[in-house]
């Protein structure tokens, strides 16, 4: 499985600049720290249409991949080149597009400069020399961790693409990472607070149990109380580590979480192990799944 990232780079439809808030603030006689100011420097229309043109090509993007960790996307191998193909074909009629507005700049720009008044000074109005569009795109494997945890998809969807991608064990990991965070102060708070939702998440995936939420949320407050170091502390982190592990060893033993399919997934009771796509009662490697 790969990751897949696409980049977009396009006309901006808005601007500030710092004389725009400060006009704004004496104006309103007020802080400049607490002034944020934006004009729009695309004639409605115009901006509809830029919009419409990056969304075409993000559309192919996002319909052929599959969403993962944090903000992540990947797909299958064999399917890599084809979708950047995709995304290259219908880069061309966004630039197209794009291009046609930028021709058209002579006619709509001068009605942008009198709409703004003043504004139009104090802000960046569109370069006919900068209007394009442009795209990158950039591949590799996709990690076995990070900032949150998949939500958007299907669970059947997120069943195959955990199993394939090791993410169980990712998952685990993930887990006890956050732990290792939590403690007294506002990073070691935000820590269990993210221990706690990203939990409830690992437990809608199947990587854990349920029954392991409402004692890990106790375990947690009681690391939370247990001071900045000591044996006391010591005790109260394994407890939480012990929690998440255990919970690991019976997930998806209910049913939570299993693709509603014929497809194969990963036996729950391998997820404290490296989950190596293997089936366990043959030494042969279980085909992927077809991801898209």
């Amino acid at each position: 499985m790969k990751k897949l990232m696409l980049k977009i780079n396009a006309p901006k439809c808005g601007a500030s600049s710092d004389q725009l808030k400060q006009a704004l603030a004496d104006v309103l006689g007020a802080d400049l720290s607490y002034i944020g100011a934006r004009l729009s420097v695309l004639p409605p229309d115009v901006k509809s249409v830029m919009n419409n043109a990056v969304k075409m090509v993000r559309k192919v993007y996002e319909e052929n991949t599959l969403p993962w960790i944090g903000t992540e996307r990947v797909c299958a191998d064999e399917k890599l080149d084809i979708i950047k193909d995709e995304i290259e074909s219908v880069m061309v009629k966004a630039k197209g597009i794009v291009e046609e507005q930028r021709q058209a700049m002579s006619t709509w720009l001068p009605q942008v400069r009198q709409a703004l008044g003043k504004g139009a000074d104090m802000v960046a109005l569109p370069d006919p020399n900068d209007f394009t569009i442009s795209h990158e795109v950039s591949d590799g494997e996709p990690s076995k961790a990070g900032r949150g945890l998949p939500r958007d998809a299907t669970q059947a969807e997120v069943a195959e693409a955990v199993s394939i991608g090791k993410g169980y064990e990712a998952v685990i990991d993930h887990l006890i990472g956050l732990a290792e965070k939590v403690g007294p102060g506002k990073e070691g708070n935000a820590a269990a607070l993210r221990l706690k939702e990203d939990a409830a998440t690992a437990a809608k995936l199947g990587a854990v149990n349920k029954e392991m939420l409402g004692k890990l949320n106790t375990l947690t407050a009681a690391l939370l109380k247990a001071g900045t170091g000591g044996a006391k502390k010591a005790a109260a982190k394994a407890a939480v580590v012990t929690a998440i592990t255990d919970g690991a060893t019976t997930a998806n033993d209910t049913g939570d979480g299993e693709a509603d399919n014929d497809k194969e997934t990963t036996p729950a009771k391998s997820i404290k192990k490296v989950i190596t796509g293997k089936s366990e009662k043959s030494d042969k490697t279980d085909k992927a799944v077809e991801l898209i």
